[in-house]
């Protein structure tokens, strides 16, 4: 082989690279080879502004599994452009938050009771689900979590909501209804400001020397020393208007200073530990970490209560003869304007007394909602309100809630806070759309109903005739019979009940109040059936993880339809009443359920009536609820037969050997 490549060679290879022209019998068959070259373009390819275009008309139920495809999807997904762009679509709405917690001292549950001002302004209340064993740690500290939320405050960023306490901090995601525990601040403190600025959450306040101003990334969930302030204060609020933090109100600890309004706190006191009335904001830029001049409240006076909202921060002082409520203009103005800030303006008053203090028994919260704001009585009672809009009870608590619009210029009343919400902390987030999303408990007890009950049921529809006098008293007591079979199980926290007199005896009523309306509107939905004498038994059955029923309370009824004698409610109520006394000792006589399980109401009929002869028929439809292959255990609880009345009450488990699903 030649070691050379010369132009004969070369010249033979090429010519027999192609088929001999005057060869019949050959052919060239053409192959057609895909180009690999082409260029597809993919969602991650867009640049940032395109990509959270296409992710904000996304649907709502699928933004959590969105945040699991990288790390730039799940920091898009919580930046401000992206809820900004959703609130645009419609798909998100601003939504007032009031987070409460049980004041009972053995067990302890955070409720949120939520409110849309754009709907039909009712609240929802759903209880916490914890992520975690940690969270229940985090606050239950010290056995005071009964008190946690009044002693903490409140803010959001976007969908999640972060209640900062004295030694613990958790984070609420408004979207999937989830508590999880972070950091706690550097610094304990008590009745601080915070605020929310750029992403980024700020503290400062709540002790005599307490000056450090501590800083809080989500990300990377560390709180770090910012800056110091230029005073201590205690009893402050915060907010944030266009990346100043602003710190108002509160205790001064310490002498008033010359370019502050304030007044002293108790009778007058001098000198280096004398509390006043800080009246006046402190001012700190986060963006060029610097304190910016204070500026005083007009007036002076006790600051009540303090928001920001629109671009201004509204603040509600209290004098001693009269409720002041001034709005400060706090946009930064355009270039040329001197970059200065706006002034201040006396706006209309709240319908509130004048005789109101920081210090006081009657405490309020106020909060920014899109451009409105909310002002929320969190504790105290105010008599003088009551009688001024037309109620006569006295000692209602914890319940006012009115509404300033800029617009109007005027103050209009919403709907007031559930009862079981005390001493509650509020903050404003941004909640998926159109409606709240309903947020799951740790047991859901509005699934699969054992004959299903239409909610749009009007209230005056489960009033009972006159005629069904024994029918009226056997609902009233299958109410308070399940409520304590719940109370009993401890599905729910303790806290989730109050202590209330019935038939002379102490029973459980729910404090929650959906679930206290399901439990009253399955029962009353029975009323017409029960008086025709349709209705075979009603069960509560607990099921567990794979649906299958553990245990049931049947109560197995029969009315005498024939007869005719009258019936003395005394006498029927006694006999009643005994069910109540042996439901409140029969744990032993129970099993154990897991935390995850879940429960219904069940009615069997003996026979259902055609729709065409009652309307009532509607409202029930067959229930696919599981059955036990083999007959169940049976234990006796108590009986009666009181006529025109007979009513069993017993437990039914499954056997050792019935079979697995």
């Amino acid at each position: 082989m030649s070691d050379s490549c010369n132009s004969r060679h070369f010249s033979w290879l090429m010519k027999s690279c192609f088929p001999n022209p005057n060869d019949n019998n050959s052919a060239v068959v053409p192959q057609h080879h895909c180009s690999t070259t082409t260029a597809t373009t993919t969602l991650n390819s867009l640049p940032d502004d395109l990509l959270l275009e296409c992710l904000s008309r996304v649907a709502s139920s699928s933004i959590p599994s969105l945040s699991l495809v990288c790390r730039r999807w799940a920091r898009l997904l919580q930046s401000p452009p992206f809820f900004q762009l959703r609130r645009r679509h419609g798909l998100l709405h601003h939504t007032l938050f009031a987070i409460s917690a049980s004041n009972s001292a053995t067990d302890s549950a955070l409720f949120a009771a939520t409110l849309q001002l754009d709907t039909n302004a009712v609240w929802k209340v759903s209880c916490f689900i914890t992520d975690n064993d940690e969270v229940d740690d985090a606050v239950s500290y010290g056995n005071s979590f009964h008190r946690f939320p009044s002693n903490a405050r409140l803010t959001a960023i976007g969908h999640r909501v972060y209640i900062i306490g004295r030694n613990a901090t958790l984070r609420y995601d408004t979207w999937s209804g989830k508590v999880t525990a972070r950091s706690p601040m550097m610094f304990p403190r008590k009745k601080f400001a915070v605020a929310s600025v750029s992403g980024k959450i700020y503290v400062t306040g709540g002790g005599q020397k307490m000056t450090a101003v501590e800083e809080y990334d989500p990300e990377e969930d560390k709180w770090v020393v910012a800056t110091h302030a230029t005073r201590s204060r205690y009893g402050c609020i915060g907010a944030s208007v266009d990346g100043v933090f602003y710190v108002i109100g509160g205790l001064k600890l310490g002498g008033a200073s010359r370019n502050e309004l304030s007044r002293a706190g108790v009778g007058g006191a001098a000198g280096p530990e004398a509390h006043v009335y800080a009246s006046s904001m402190d001012l700190y830029d986060v963006e060029a970490r610097e304190w910016l001049r204070s500026r005083a409240v007009p007036g002076g006076g006790c600051v009540v209560a303090a928001c920001a909202a629109g671009g201004h921060i509204y603040v509600l002082a209290s004098h001693a003869v009269e409720l002041s409520f001034w709005r400060f203009e706090a946009r930064r103005k355009v270039a040329g304007a001197g970059g200065g800030f706006g002034e201040w303006c006396r706006i209309n008053s709240p319908p509130l007394p004048a005789q109101i203090r920081v210090d006081g028994t009657v405490r309020f919260s106020c909060v920014g909602v899109g451009e409105k704001v909310v002002l929320v009585q969190v504790s105290g009672c105010i008599d003088d309100l009551l009688r001024r809009s037309g109620r006569f009870a006295r000692g209602l608590k914890e319940s006012l809630v009115l509404v300033y619009d800029p617009v109007g210029g005027g103050w209009t009343r919403s709907a007031n806070l559930p009862e079981m919400i005390r001493r509650a902390a509020c903050a404003c987030a941004d909640v998926k759309g159109p409606e709240l999303r309903k947020q799951k408990t740790k047991v859901d007890w509005k699934t699969r109903l054992g004959f299903l009950i239409n909610r749009r049921m009007d209230r005056g529809d489960d009033q009972s005739p006159a005629q069904g006098g024994t029918a009226r008293i056997l609902v009233e007591f299958l109410e308070v019979a399940i409520t304590s079979i719940v109370f009993l199980k401890g599905v729910y926290p303790t806290g989730a009940f109050e202590r209330r007199r019935y038939m002379n005896m102490v029973v459980q009523r729910a404090r929650h109040p959906e679930l206290r309306d399901y439990i009253h509107s399955a029962v009353s939905g029975l009323l017409p059936f029960i008086q025709k004498g349709l209705v075979e038994r009603l069960a509560v059955i607990f099921y567990n993880t794979g649906n299958t029923p553990v245990e049931k309370f049947m109560f197995k009824l029969a009315v005498n339809q024939s007869y005719g004698s009258k019936v003395e409610e005394a006498d029927l109520e006694f006999s009643l009443r005994s069910f109540l006394v042996k439901l409140s000792i029969s744990e032993p006589l129970t099993r154990t359920l897991s935390h995850d399980c879940r429960w219904e109401i069940t009615a069997y009929f003996r026979s259902l009536p055609q729709a065409s002869t009652s309307k009532d028929a509607g409202l029930w439809i067959p229930t696919d609820t599981k059955q036990w292959q083999r007959p169940p255990l049976i234990t006796p609880i108590k009986s009666m037969n009181s006529e025109p009345l007979c009513v069993q009450l017993y437990l039914e488990h499954p056997t050792l050997n019935e079979p697995k699903p």
